[in-house]
């Protein structure tokens, strides 16, 4: 068959051609791309079960045993330097992070060359003053007639006017004093240090980022100490009449329900507020209201972390 019988034959069965080109990819898409997704298999999470015959049910969240505290800042300004990162252990008084320093450390270097001037000006003061003294008591031991009574009065008056020009370096000086004290304060306060012995939880800042803690919702730093972690639980209010502090505890994580450990009762917080986290129940009233207590995690479990929930069962008495 030659190119023109070729094209003649395509010419005539043109549809058929077409025909058997849409045949050839239904069913390359019914074997492929029109085949479902097979969906994963639901997988459900069986809820802890209490190893209490008569409990009370109720959640909790891991913290520090001196609260998570987000550490701020004094002033606002741009970040310098970081000096930590998480993880790192930090003793009280050790620096954290620290703010641009060089408009305060100018204004300190300026408060200082006044207090020398100050200084100064008060030893010029005391020389004029003992300088007038001087003469006055000269002139008042001479004889009489010897000096006259106007010339003393005038060596008087000139006691009482560098005694005053003294005092009033003096005060120039306590002002020169309390600028420079004023200039170190505002110094110090661009570093932040550590207000305990802790670990350093979560940094969230950055050199160059700008601090204003007016505007800024999130600290830039947070830190606690985690030996013993502690877990703040929260109980209905309605519930409060059935907790022994001397109750056996459980509690399970909730990522790894294989994670057990016992609780030691703290101190219960004596404040009734508003329950924030619901739990989606459609009988839960919104006006519920919690009771927060905290115990102590007993034992040593690595795995933990700060921030992760537990599920916690109470033995109580029977409602």
């Amino acid at each position: 068959m030659n190119v023109k019988e070729l094209i003649m034959f395509f010419r005539t069965n043109l549809i058929a051609v077409f025909g058997l080109l849409g045949l050839i990819g239904a069913i390359v898409y019914t074997f492929t791309l029109g085949r479902p997704a097979v969906m994963p298999p639901n997988q459900l999470t069986i809820p802890p079960s209490s190893p209490f015959t008569h409990n009370i049910a109720a959640k909790g969240l891991i913290e520090a045993n001196t609260q998570n505290i987000n550490i701020g800042s004094f002033v606002p300004g741009v970040v310098d330097q970081v000096m930590v990162k998480e993880g790192d252990r930090v003793k009280k008084g050790d620096f954290l992070f620290c703010l641009d320093q060089r408009t305060e450390t100018t204004q300190l270097a300026l408060d200082q060359k006044d207090l020398e001037s100050a200084k100064y000006s008060v030893d010029v003061a005391k020389a004029d003053f003992a300088e007038a003294n001087d003469q006055y008591g000269r002139a008042k031991n001479l004889r009489t007639g010897v000096v006259s009574l106007e010339e003393l009065k005038k060596r008087e008056f000139s006691v009482q006017r560098t005694q005053a020009q003294l005092n009033l370096e003096d005060a120039k000086l306590q002002s020169a004093q309390e600028k420079v004290s004023l200039s170190r304060i505002s110094l110090e306060k661009l570093t932040v240090k550590s207000p305990i012995d802790g670990l350093v939880l979560k940094v969230r800042i950055r050199p160059g980022e700008y601090i204003n803690q007016t505007t800024q919702t999130l600290s830039p730093l947070t830190i606690g100490n985690p030996y013993p972690l502690h877990v703040r639980v929260q109980i209905d209010e309605n519930d409060t009449w059935r907790l022994d502090p001397k109750a056996k505890v459980i509690a399970v994580l909730r990522s790894n329900q294989a994670t057990t450990f016992p609780l030691t009762f703290i101190r219960l917080e004596p404040y009734a507020q508003p329950k924030q986290n619901l739990s989606g129940d459609s009988r839960e009233l919104i006006d519920t209201r919690i009771v927060e207590i905290i115990y102590k995690i007993e034992g040593d479990f690595p795995s933990l972390l700060i921030g992760q929930q537990v599920d916690v069962f109470i033995e109580a008495q029977q409602e």
